[in-house]
């Protein structure tokens, strides 16, 4: 993991400082989860604040890095959610419901371990760039500073 300090300045969004912004593409997604019908589009957050900065590469790359981090975990839980229904399926094909409930368990506790990486990554990530500092996560950092500072 790479860490870049930032000079503070100001975002283009409202003129607000651009480590709060950063601070929002991370956490606003995951508040927004808690709320009827807004959970579905919650992950565009970040992609609509990289569209609309203008003036901050900073808060670019931090937007890319949430989005990008986001969209990893849910296609992993999807493929993961997938595999397990197959498994189970199949199990059940063999008349073996125990073992169904074990390979849908097995994905399950998978999934929620994953979201938990996914949560403290995501605060890590908040509370670095409410610092001015770029933490580059490995892959995806690098992906999104390629995508923001191009």
């Amino acid at each position: 993991m790479k860490i870049e300090q930032q000079p503070a300045h100001n975002s283009s969004i409202g003129k607000n400082s651009a480590a709060i912004i950063s601070l929002l593409v991370y956490i606003l997604p995951m508040v927004l989860n808690f709320v009827p019908y807004v959970k579905f589009v919650a992950w565009l957050v970040p992609l609509i604040v990289f569209v609309i900065e203008d003036d901050s590469m900073f808060v670019k790359f931090h937007a890319m890095q949430a989005f990008l981090l986001r969209l990893v975990v849910v296609a992993t839980s999807i493929i993961l959610s997938i595999l397990g229904v197959f498994g189970a399926l199949n199990n059940i094909a063999k008349s073996d419901v125990v073992g169904a409930v074990q390979n849908m368990s097995l994905y399950g506790v998978i999934i929620i371990i994953i979201a938990i990486v996914y949560i403290v990554l995501t605060i890590i990530c908040a509370i670095f760039a409410l610092m001015y500092k770029e933490l580059h996560l490995p892959l995806l950092g690098n992906l999104a500073e390629q995508l923001a500072y191009k």
